[in-house]
């Protein structure tokens, strides 16, 4: 009989050691969810507050921050001109002589017309910078477009030094 309390023992040891071990596992994942979220939400609010100083409270005085404005500027730029020609490039061409000629006429039928105080501002967007136009060339020679298009931003992220890090 006491070799089977000396074995019972030794189980139920064993299953304690398991469950105390998973218990102890199953904790350790709920915090690590728990930093995880706290992780995305201090993520969000930076890029909340970052939106609101870059639309509010603006220092062009500020060299450090002035930077990172005008990258984010820059970057809605091109962003907005690589919209422009996904457009141009996926909508079907039509032959209407009615359509303006020329970009500068005030007719609301032009792609290029905008008739936002942020144009009239800024000028013709075609002006400021030219679209990297490898993105379209290698997204034309290959089967895959968003592929493409996707790896590249990496690539010059990677090369680019004024990146910031995220937390």
């Amino acid at each position: 009989m006491n070799f089977f309390t000396n074995v019972t023992s030794n189980v139920t040891k064993a299953v304690d050691f398991v469950v105390e071990k998973n218990r102890k596992a199953a904790l350790v994942n709920r915090i690590r969810i728990v930093i995880k979220n706290e992780r995305e939400n201090a993520a969000r609010s930076y890029v909340s507050l970052g939106k609101y100083y870059f639309d509010n409270l603006r220092d062009a005085q500020n060299e450090e921050t002035e930077a990172l404005c005008k990258s984010v500027e820059v970057s809605n730029q091109r962003i907005k001109k690589a919209f422009q020609k996904l457009d141009e490039i996926t909508t079907p061409e039509i032959d209407d002589d009615d359509a303006c000629e020329d970009c500068s006429a005030n007719c609301d039928c032009c792609l290029c017309y905008d008739d936002s105080d942020e144009a009239k501002q800024n000028g013709p967007l075609t002006d400021d910078f030219d679209l990297d136009s490898s993105i379209i060339d290698k997204a034309n020679d290959s089967g895959t477009a968003s592929d493409e298009a996707a790896k590249e931003p990496d690539e010059e992220a990677a090369d680019d030094e004024s990146v910031i890090p995220l937390l």
